[in-house]
């Protein structure tokens, strides 16, 4: 996956304009151009629903949270190269009435470790085919040779 096909995965809950805004905004404040956008997911009443947005530059991780409002912004941004563990998950549930599966929700985390008390947490939920391209394209982003070496 890349940037423009991530970027649509987003653009199906938000409009471009607000998406385009949020990531001006994000590259205003690294002062670096946007390499990647992520988009979370979880699983809402019934569907799935995008939480946040991951912006990356060379340097940052940002994470914009979208509120419902438009005119809030709400971020967390840390610098990339403090992740020291990533874990990797993925999980399948069917959705089963008198055997028949009625629906497939595949899930996946990618939770990046800072610190032993800070974190970051990328959701995504959707297809098997688009679950797998979602962790391999965070998996080419966040891979081993991008840990930081710690002396313990």
């Amino acid at each position: 996956m890349n940037f423009q096909k991530l970027k649509s995965i987003s653009l199906q809950y938000i409009d471009e304009d607000h998406f385009d805004e949020i990531k001006n905004k994000m590259e205003s404040i690294f002062e670096q151009d946007i390499l990647f956008c992520i988009p979370s997911m979880e699983i809402g009443s019934d569907t799935p629903t995008l939480n946040s947005i991951f912006f990356i530059s060379k340097d940052y991780i940002a994470e914009s949270r979208l509120t419902g409002d438009r005119e809030d912004l709400n971020y967390d941004v840390v610098r990339f190269d403090t992740i020291y563990n990533i874990r990797f998950s993925s999980s399948l549930r069917e959705i089963v009435d008198d055997g028949v599966v009625l629906a497939t929700i595949c899930s996946a985390e990618v939770k990046l470790h800072h610190s032993m008390l800070l974190h970051t947490i990328l959701n995504f939920v959707g297809t098997e085919k688009d679950r797998s391209d979602w962790l391999t394209t965070v998996g080419g982003i966040f891979k081993p040779s991008a840990l930081a070496i710690r002396k313990i």
